[in-house]
């Protein structure tokens, strides 16, 4: 997705400057600075590169004008201790939980609600709030039972993380799968520097990570994925990886057009530009293949090249056309473990459908 199909990310980026010199307590000097730059730079910058992109520029010229290399390295902290702190309530949910991948993938995307971009600060008992309401929410496009059979017989698997504190409950969704398909190599990937409060490798070691598991990062200081900027060893590990779990508003806009069997997006559309994009309401979570055929988008227009009306849910819609599912409507939240099930010779997790609770997150 490019800037000039996305020109409602212009704002995001303005106000990013505003809030962002008030919530990390800039002079005022350098917030006016901040400001100027970013609208000069926006008004000069062409638009036919992706909104991460043009983000990660204005984000140098906070470092730059800060002296502050990682400037939200006190909230990425803060939002981590916030996610370990629930981390025994989530297991609990998801050891009692009759579908722990289902569940695991609706906390995953509720968790990427703890980001700083669209509004460039952060209130972590605000987005508490939101996350238990989302979590009570049905997916808005759930494309769970192509991510379950493809990792049923998975090689290799590969989660771009997001936003620190969000990859604490991106843990749990991998020791999910983990605990289907003990031996299945992860790696996990994350910034190849400090961007707004994106995850780099220290918040993924205080995010608890196994050592067990890989931990990569991009190359590049982009709050997504663009190909052509992150590093050869990146692009080799999106390569090989037969299912890629993007996490993510950055990711999918960086990605969205890049042709991969096994790649699926998770997120919550945070923002009406991105939930136009998707064809979902703003504040729904979504879980979608990107692979041929699936409702991949477009380089040049974003749009949907195909979509298949049984992945969509809506907000009112049940997540499956089995009555006894339907009942049940969609259960969100997480997983660690739970009892998992193998049929034929691959293990498959079971998922009777995801169910939406009126318990909190």
């Amino acid at each position: 997705m490019l800037i000039r199909d996305l020109p409602d990310c212009l704002v995001c980026l303005c106000r990013q400057a505003v809030e962002a010199g008030r919530f990390l307590d800039l002079t005022r000097e350098v917030r006016e600075g901040l400001i100027r730059q970013t609208l000069a730079h926006l008004a000069g910058r062409s638009w036919d590169v992706s909104p991460p992109e043009i983000a990660a520029e204005t984000q140098e010229f906070m470092r730059r004008l800060s002296g502050n290399d990682d400037p939200y390295r006190a909230i990425k902290q803060a939002s981590t201790e916030a996610a370990l702190a629930l981390w025994p309530r989530w297991e609990a949910k998801a050891l009692s939980h009759p579908d722990p991948l289902a569940w695991a993938l609706r906390l995953s995307a509720a968790g990427n609600l703890i980001d700083c971009g669209p509004t460039g600060s952060l209130d972590l008992a605000a987005i508490r709030q939101r996350m238990d309401f989302a979590l009570r929410q049905p997916f808005g496009v759930v494309d769970l039972e192509p991510l379950r059979d493809l990792l049923a017989k998975a090689g290799r698997l590969l989660l771009l993380a997001d936003n620190a504190g969000e990859l604490v409950a991106d843990r749990l969704l991998l020791e999910v799968i983990e605990r289907a398909r003990p031996g299945l190599p992860i790696t996990v990937m994350v910034r190849g520097g400090p961007v707004l409060n994106d995850a780099i490798r220290e918040d993924a070691v205080a995010s608890g990570l196994p050592a067990r598991w890989s931990i990569a990062d991009s190359g590049a200081r982009i709050p997504g994925f663009p190909p052509a900027a992150v590093s050869p060893g990146a692009r080799e590990a999106f390569r090989q990886a037969d299912v890629v779990i993007a996490k993510g508003q950055g990711n999918w806009e960086t990605l969205g057009a890049v042709p991969h069997a096994g790649l699926f997006f998770l997120l919550t559309a945070k923002c009406p530009a991105v939930a136009a994009g998707l064809d979902v309401e703003t504040g729904a979570a979504v879980l979608r293949l990107a692979g041929p055929g699936t409702g991949g988008r477009t380089a040049d227009t974003g749009a949907a090249e195909s979509e298949d009306p049984a992945r969509r849910t809506g907000p009112s819609r049940a997540l499956s056309d089995d009555p006894a599912r339907s009942a049940e409507g969609p259960r969100p939240v997480v997983s660690k473990g739970g009892e998992s099930t193998v049929e034929g010779s691959a293990s498959r997790m079971s998922s009777p459908a995801i169910p939406s609770t009126g318990e909190d997150g």
